[in-house]
């Protein structure tokens, strides 16, 4: 499989739309709804709450960890 041969392996997610893992297809069709802030927050708009993390940021975070061992 090719995720497999990947490094670091990319996380999959199986969603649909209106599941109960639907937040993370709305980020990926739509990344700027999930960060949207007080002022930009209008009724009936959704927050939707994501945990990905880009690669560059993973590995300054990693390199970070790395220098201070």
């Amino acid at each position: 499989m090719i995720i497999q041969d990947r490094f670091p392996v990319p996380r999959v997610v199986v969603c649909d739309q209106h599941g109960s893992q639907a937040r993370f297809l709305l980020a990926k069709l739509n990344p700027s709804a999930a960060y949207n802030n007080a002022h930009e927050m209008s009724t009936g708009s959704d927050v939707i709450f994501t945990d990905d993390v880009s690669l560059q940021v993973f590995f300054e975070h990693l390199q970070r960890l790395a220098v201070q061992s």
